[in-house]
């Protein structure tokens, strides 16, 4: 059974069965900052390629819904870091999955699509900064 409680008055942890502490939020800041730095390194090396992909609204939207669903546990979790993600991935969740077509064409306006992976780079490395230095 996994419940989830205060730990150490910081951020929730979930007490597995086993009587382990798992720490989700911290799980949830390292898979993000890799996340982010793995999608970005692939926007960097295959720049055509993810420019073929993402020029499609119906291949958008689904990412529209991850980065909307990724804002959840931000909201539900709280504190300075969660709260300046949830209002990022909200964002960027809502504008890709309403507004697909308007978002290919804002970010092939802004810059090529290798400059959007140094920008996922680089919030990669910045996730992992600010949580590190706001702690929660």
């Amino acid at each position: 059974m996994v419940g989830l409680h205060r730990g150490d008055g910081c951020a929730p942890r979930c007490a597995v069965s086993c009587g382990s502490n798992l720490n989700l939020p911290w799980l949830f800041v390292v898979a993000t900052s890799a996340g982010l730095s793995a999608v970005g390194v692939w926007h960097i090396v295959a720049g055509d390629q993810t420019e073929r992909l993402f020029a499609q609204p119906r291949l958008v939207r689904p990412v529209g819904a991850l980065l909307l669903a990724a804002a959840v546990p931000c909201v539900l979790w709280r504190g300075v870091y969660f709260d300046i993600m949830a209002v990022v991935f909200g964002a960027s969740g809502v504008m890709r999955l309403l507004t697909p077509t308007w978002n290919i064409r804002l970010q092939k306006g802004l810059y090529p699509r290798w400059v959007h992976g140094w920008i996922m780079l680089a919030g990669g490395a910045v996730s992992w900064l600010l949580y590190r230095w706001l702690g929660t």
